[in-house]
């Protein structure tokens, strides 16, 4: 299991470096199309000062602790005619879908619900 955290980018920082930083005993081209996917970057891996990712980490830093702790996830990949509704009522039972909707977008950072799309990689809290 892997921990994943939210990072904000720093200035002269890239996709690599974050990777190296933060995954050092890693193999880094993982890594780095790990942070593409996850974020939903375009072939380009740009990151702009002050944008807020999710990254993968062994070693802790400024990694911030609205951070989706250790095994407390399931990974959680989107298909076509998902919405987070459906994916609330299928994957989070025990919670109402409200609450349920509320938590996928805490953990996964979400602010447009209606842009998660096809492929989309997601964390759906226990």
């Amino acid at each position: 299991k892997t921990n994943v955290g939210i990072y904000t980018v720093k200035k002269n920082d890239t996709v690599y470096s974050i990777a190296k930083t933060y995954m050092p005993s890693q193999d880094k081209s993982k890594i780095v199309e790990f942070i593409r996917s996850r974020n939903s970057m375009g072939e380009s891996y740009k990151v702009a000062e002050g944008q807020k990712i999710v990254i993968p980490y062994e070693i802790k830093s400024e990694v911030s602790k609205a951070v989706v702790t250790e095994g407390k996830t399931t990974e959680y990949i989107v298909k076509k005619q998902d919405t987070l509704t459906s994916i609330a009522k299928n994957n989070m039972p025990t919670y109402s879908v409200k609450k349920a909707i509320g938590m996928l977008k805490e953990t996964n950072k979400i602010v447009n619900e209606n842009a998660i799309k096809d492929g989309t990689h997601l964390y759906i809290p226990k």
